[in-house]
This record gives structure tokens, C-alpha cells and sequence, in this order.
């Protein structure tokens, strides 16, 4: 009776074992197939995206991505990363240099105008009470346009001379229809790589690429993501 109860439970735990193992394989069977999936749906498209130039466009599938039901097989770490990446680059993606460079010209001749005396806002508006606030003219919104068109047209890093020249004269034509004719004094020692380095604007965008920058370069640290670098690089 004793043998047979033996016999019993060694069958029993015999099926259990078994059991267990054949869970144990399928996990793991899972996990990696899983794991496999978030690489090639999800990682190795993210870095090639990220190896583009920042666009609108492209942050258009960076969201798509995000919105995977796959991001679930992210380590606790891994989906921190990831999102943070995905964070920041809604942050630059609206980035347009030469509408950039060409509001820091245009807040520069604020800045001018004000150290002559001048207020820039010097176009009245009268409020429902009666009184009067002074506004920006509308000019100043076709000045940004042209300043932009020339920093499309050319490479002020390259070309600084010719396009500070075409900006000085769009500047001119400005100032001497709302403001004043006393151009030399308003652009005395004007330095067109100084004005747009020295920014708020520039400072703004450059400390959000750097927030960018960092969690990109976190993420590409996860070993899931070195990874499929590597498979990219083969």
C-alpha cells in the first residue's frame, strides 16, 4: 500500500514538474517573442526617426509609436526613458531656425529703439473707456517675414556679410517710416552672429535641444536599445 502511494505521488509530482516546465519554457517563450516585438516595432523605428533632423513630421510617428500597446514590455526603466524622449522631442519639433534668427533680429531693434528714446509700440489704441494703449505696427509682423526670407535664402553663418546687408536695409526702410532716419546710430556696431547668439530666443531653444539631446542619448543607453543598434549597423 505504501509502494503504491509512492508510486502515486511521484506521478503526481512528476505531472506538476512537468507542468511547471512546460510553463516555464512557454514564458520564456513569451517574454522573448514579446521583447522581440517592442525592438521591431517600436525601438528600431524610434531610432531611426531620431537619427533624422527634428520635424513636426516626424514627431507625427514619434507619437504614433508611443501610442503602441507594445510600450507595456518596457522595463520599469526603459518606459521612463522612452517617454521621456518622446516628451522632449514635442518640445523641439516645432524648431524653424530662420524664423528664429529672424525674431531675434527683430526683438534686437526693439532693444535698439528703446535705448534711443523710442518706445516700439507706437501705434494707438483706443479702448472702450476711452483711453488709449500703444501697440506694436502691424509692420513689424511683414519686417519678420522678409528678415526670414533672407535667412532662407542665405547662410548667414557662411554669408554674413550679404545677408547682414539685406537685413540692415530691410531694417532701414522700417525704421525710417515709423520710427526714425537716424539709421546710423540705431545699427552702430551691428553684429549679426552676436545678435543671434546672444538671444533669449536662441537661449531658450538651445536649452530645450539640450534637455532633448540628454534623453536621447539616455535612451540609447538601455542595452535593449544598443541592441538594436547593432542590428541596424549589420
Amino acid at each position: 500500500m505504501l509502494e503504491f502511494l509512492k508510486q502515486e505521488w511521484l506521478s503526481i509530482l512528476s505531472i506538476i514538474l512537468s507542468g511547471a516546465i512546460s510553463w516555464g519554457v512557454s514564458a520564456i517563450y513569451f517574454y522573448k517573442g514579446n521583447r522581440s516585438s517592442l525592438q521591431s516595432a517600436i525601438i528600431i523605428p524610434l531610432i531611426t526617426i531620431t537619427n533624422e533632423p527634428v520635424t513636426r513630421k516626424n514627431y507625427a510617428e514619434v507619437k504614433d509609436i508611443s501610442r503602441s500597446p507594445l510600450t507595456r514590455f518596457f522595463h520599469k526603466d526603459e518606459k521612463k526613458k522612452f517617454f521621456k524622449l518622446v516628451t522632449e522631442y514635442r518640445f523641439v519639433c516645432s524648431y524653424n531656425e530662420n524664423s528664429t534668427n529672424a525674431t531675434a533680429v527683430v526683438t534686437d531693434i526693439e532693444h535698439r529703439l528703446k535705448n534711443m528714446g523710442i518706445n516700439p509700440r507706437c501705434i494707438p489704441v483706443e479702448l472702450d473707456d476711452g483711453s488709449y494703449e500703444y501697440v506694436y505696427p502691424e509692420e513689424i509682423n511683414y519686417l519678420h517675414s522678409d528678415i526670414e526670407r533672407v535667412f532662407e535664402k542665405c547662410c548667414w553663418q557662411t554669408e554674413t556679410k550679404e545677408c547682414t546687408q539685406q537685413i540692415l536695409m530691410l531694417i532701414k526702410c522700417f525704421a525710417k517710416k515709423l520710427y526714425t532716419s537716424n539709421f546710423a546710430d540705431l545699427c552702430k556696431d551691428y553684429d549679426l552672429k552676436t545678435i543671434i547668439d546672444s538671444a533669449e530666443i536662441t537661449d531658450k531653444w538651445n536649452w530645450k535641444f539640450d534637455k532633448y539631446n540628454k534623453a536621447k542619448q539616455e535612451f540609447e543607453a538601455l542595452r535593449i536599445v544598443k541592441k538594436s543598434q547593432k542590428f541596424l549597423d549589420n
